[in-house]
């Protein structure tokens, strides 16, 4: 990989002023870093409004006691998580584009991004807190894994064309289909699934997946390497409606590199 960059970096700074013209269909492959919107990962949260609820799972007998063994201490369960929130994720995909003239061409992307949340919530301690502390609390640790699969498509329309480069914009829309891979919560060396249902845990995958769409917008700058060999360097904002916390349009954005053929 290291010597990949190199080979690319050097092309680009060796480019030609004139720039080769693009026709017909082209392919290309993506990569890029993606930045989910925390509005989805609250619904991995526990609370007792979402299907898988940290209440069930720390109220199971056999974890309560091994939690309470584990801690040498009773607890009460406080629902509220002070954090949650997305880390940054990897989207790695490959795109397809039909130029109708030298100014305007037709883009999908075919992609995939794998995203890790988190969050940490509290358990309330019964023996007091010893001095200088006036609470006496345990953190713990929710953790969830998800891919998305999405598919984007619109207009790739050039700007005004620079010595080296040319900027572009892509105008169009995308759809998402999220699927849960992981749901646990951890408290010291004890992991437990986070769907619990009646006496027995259940398939995380069977519980959280779901269908999401929106407007797609993005800018960038294009490279020629050599005659119908591109690279694109861009950002994206992705204003994705998926309904399970509020029926709202949220934004997720994305940096991204294109190789293009």
């Amino acid at each position: 990989m290291k010597y990949i960059c190199t080979l690319i970096c050097m092309g680009i700074l060796t480019l030609s002023h004139a720039q080769t013209k693009k026709e017909g269909f082209s392919i290309g492959l993506n990569v890029g870093a993606y930045f989910a919107n925390a509005n989805e990962a609250m619904y991995y949260n526990g609370a007792d409004s979402r299907p898988a609820r940290l209440r069930d799972v720390l109220g199971n007998q056999s974890t309560y006691e091994e939690v309470a063994f584990y801690l040498n201490d009773d607890f009460v369960f406080n629902p509220n998580t002070t954090i949650f929130r997305y880390k940054p994720g990897i989207e790695i995909g490959f795109h397809l584009q039909y130029y109708t003239s030298s100014r305007l061409a037709f883009y999908s992307n075919f992609d995939i991004a794998l995203l890790d949340s988190y969050g940490i919530f509290l358990l309330e301690l019964t023996s007091p807190p010893q001095p200088p502390k006036t609470t006496n609390t345990q953190e713990g640790l929710i953790t969830a894994s998800e891919k998305r699969f999405t598919i984007s498509g619109g207009f790739h329309i050039l700007l005004l064309e620079q010595q080296k480069y040319t900027p572009y914009i892509d105008l169009g829309a995308i759809a998402s289909f999220l699927q849960t891979n992981s749901h646990s919560m951890t408290i010291g060396p004890i992991t437990r699934s986070m769907y619990y249902s009646a006496d027995s845990y259940v398939n995380e995958t069977a519980l959280y997946s779901t269908f999401g769409y929106g407007p797609q917008i993005g800018a960038g700058v294009q490279f020629p390497l050599a005659e119908k060999y591109y690279i694109y360097a861009g950002a994206y904002a992705d204003f994705i409606r998926y309904g399970f916390i509020e029926n709202k349009f949220a934004l997720n954005t994305k940096v991204r590199m294109q190789i293009q053929f």
